[in-house]
């Protein structure tokens, strides 16, 4: 009669401890996840004239039919401190794009639409870890250009950048 009885009892706590699990997931599923917030933390557009070996982000002017090296660094922190992975895009109109590439040797492959003068390069970067992409272009004609920095929409729209620069005819 013990043994009847002491796996009667077993079975029941057995049965009330799966039913409890079963519960409790159905109710944490219920419960709305902590929302991650992101903060776009540095964003800026380095520029250089020398092959690379310098580079500042308070020029503006570069002459037309001159290599210009380029440097987008983008930092984005996200509260919960994990690993994310955000879109986002560099649009650059009315320059021959030569070459680009991410910090870490990725290869940006860009999207040329010819019919609206304006290149599209895609990227993926990861929060919580400082991302630089490397350009180089030839301004191809006198004007302003703005290169558009955009993210998705994880991130507020008012981190996204827009930065003027002016190609001018050589001296």
């Amino acid at each position: 009669m013990k043994k009847v009885f002491s796996a009667l009892l077993a079975g029941i706590v057995l049965s009330t401890s799966m039913l409890t699990c079963v519960g409790c997931s159905e109710v944490s599923s219920i419960l709305p996840e902590k929302e991650v917030k992101y903060k776009v933390t540095a964003e800026d557009f380095y520029f250089s004239t020398d092959n690379g070996s310098t580079y500042g982000n308070r020029r503006v002017e570069f002459p037309v039919g001159e290599s210009v090296y380029m440097q987008v660094v983008v930092f984005i922190t996200s509260d919960d401190n994990k690993e994310h992975d955000i879109e986002g895009e560099l649009i650059i109109p009315n320059v021959q794009a030569v070459d680009a590439y991410y910090l870490k040797g990725q290869k940006i492959t860009p999207e040329v639409d010819e019919v609206n003068g304006v290149t599209t390069y895609p990227f993926e970067i990861t929060t919580n870890e400082e991302w630089t992409f490397f350009f180089e272009f030839v301004p191809n004609s006198e004007g302003d250009v703005d290169m558009e920095l955009n993210f998705d929409d994880n991130i507020p729209a008012k981190y996204d950048m827009v930065n003027t620069i002016k190609m001018v005819e050589a001296d």
